[in-house]
């Protein structure tokens, strides 16, 4: 494949992507309903599950969001009872945000509504298409860790 048509291709996946997580989120839901949690909130609530507790800093970074934002969505969240606020037992100064009970029930609530929704779209595919994109998504994730892993030096020389 050119070069032109890989760009070709990347500028139809550009297009796609979008138009597919849109509809994704505006497909009829199911009797499951996640509590009004926004997506930054969602994306913290999945940082404590899978990192433990964070702080303030950690959390921003790892979410991608300015610092304020964070603030603001971990006020909601323990406004909510999603998360907790707490001193480390190490340095009373540092204050560690962890996900409680109830913003586990709500990371499984999403869990399930997304699983509705993607066997309601998968139910309309032929099984052999369901694999092809299955497998289509585990090859760009497995390019994605190896890219991730790969050697900055070897990196910078094999794009030139």
């Amino acid at each position: 494949m050119d070069d032109a048509e890989l760009y070709k291709n990347v500028d139809r996946l550009c297009l796609l992507l979008p138009q597919i997580v849109k509809r994704f989120h505006t497909f009829p839901s199911q009797p499951h309903r996640t509590p009004s949690v926004s997506i930054p909130q969602l994306r913290m609530l999945f940082l404590l599950e899978t990192e433990g507790d964070q702080t303030m800093s950690e959390l921003a970074r790892r979410s991608s969001v300015a610092m304020p934002t964070a603030t603001s969505s971990v006020n909601a969240l323990v406004a909510g009872h999603y998360a907790n606020r707490r001193r480390s037992p190490r340095d009373r100064r540092v204050v560690l945000v962890s996900l409680t009970d109830k913003g586990m029930k709500v990371l499984e609530t999403f869990r399930e509504e997304r699983r509705h929704r993607l066997a309601a779209i998968f139910s309309k595919l032929s099984t052999e298409d369901q694999v092809r994109f299955v497998e289509a998504f585990e090859a760009i994730r497995d390019t994605m860790l190896k890219l991730d892993n790969a050697d900055p030096q070897e990196e910078a020389t094999s794009t030139e």
